[in-house]
């Protein structure tokens, strides 16, 4: 079954989600409770919401040409002398693919080596 949530109600800074469960999530659910780990059904979704808010890193990608991206990147190895691609990628809100094909051509120019 798919899962399904709205914001029925909002109030104060607090919200009301409405959410279809299986019946095997819902009986996990109140397992979870009976056993004492949470108070109610809505602690343990708010924890479950949480540590999922908590896990999921939004990134923001700026739309740029193949020559800006290497001239960031030129910028960027200014500062560390090693670095992953998907650290320079997260570090200058670049695509990940974007980066790797910039790397290439700046190791095809000698500008960086690839290990």
């Amino acid at each position: 079954m798919a899962h399904k949530a709205q914001v029925v109600a909002k109030q104060r800074g607090h919200g009301h989600v409405g959410a279809r469960l299986a019946r095997h999530e819902l009986e996990t659910l109140d397992a979870l409770v009976e056993t004492g780990q949470f108070l109610n059904r809505s602690d343990a979704v708010r924890s479950a919401v949480r540590q999922m808010i908590g896990e999921i890193r939004i990134v923001n990608v700026k739309n740029v040409t193949l020559s800006q991206a290497k001239n960031d990147i030129r910028s960027y190895f200014k500062t560390h002398k090693t670095a992953y691609p998907s650290d320079i990628a997260d570090d200058l809100e670049l695509e990940y693919d974007l980066v790797v094909k910039a790397l290439k051509e700046l190791q095809r120019s000698g500008e960086a080596r690839l290990a």
